[in-house]
Formats: C-alpha cells, structure tokens, sequence
C-alpha cells in the first residue's frame, strides 16, 4: 500500500524507485522477511475523468516498474486494482467513499483477493514441496 499518496505530486520514477527502496530496507533488515507487494490501487471516480487518468496512467507505470521487484522468492507483487472497479470501469463510492482510501467493503475486497497468496507465502519451504 506504499506510494498512493505520492500519486499527485510525483514522478512515476520517483514513486517506484522509493517503493524499491522500501522493499531493499526491509531486506537488509531481515533477510528472511517475506513481502507482498501491492500494486498501487486506482483512484477517482470516472475512468474518463481527466485527473483521475493523468494519476492512474502514472499508476500503471509505476505498478508496471515495482512489478519487477517480484523475485518469486522473498518478494511477492499483486495486482488487485481491478477488483475494486465496477465492469465499466469506475471506481464506485461503496468501496472508497473518498475515492482513495477503501472502506471496512474495500478492506474486504483487499482481505479476500489477497489471502490466497498470503496463505502461500506464509507456508514453510519444506510444505511448499
């Protein structure tokens, strides 16, 4: 969920090379750390609406960029940005009333697409086999 708040007022680059940084700090820290790392979710609430295309545009190439950091190891990268659109593409107020930060509907969203690979990364390397 890191770079969200950069969206407006930063580079793409910028905003990718600081989530990589992100990512090398936690494991230098603790090497044994695993991460899943989320793709920046869409925001606005058109996807016509001139704002919100400039951010999610800059989103996609930041998404694009941080998903290189998946290493299928250690680093995990999830894209679940889709699963808070409606088939027409906006992004509806019951899941972001703000149009940025989800509700206790989004967090459900967040929660459900993301245990699969939660539970997956939290098994131990022997029961991965």
């Amino acid at each position: 969920m890191i770079g969200t708040n950069d969206a407006r007022t930063d580079t793409a680059e910028n905003i990718a090379s600081g989530i990589a940084a992100i990512v090398k700090a936690i494991q230098s820290k603790s090497s044994t750390t695993k991460v899943l790392l989320l793709a920046i979710l869409p925001r606005a609430d058109t996807p016509d609406e001139k704002e919100r295309e400039q951010i999610n545009q800059k989103i996609r190439k930041v998404n694009k960029t941080i998903s290189g950091l998946d290493d299928g190891n250690s680093v995990k990268y999830l894209d679940v940005g889709a699963g808070f659109l409606n088939s027409d593409g906006t992004l509806p107020k019951t899941v972001m009333p703000d149009l940025l930060h989800p509700n206790e509907k989004g967090y459900q969203i967040l929660a459900d697409a993301i245990f699969p690979t939660v539970k997956d990364m939290m098994r131990s390397p022997k029961a991965q086999k």
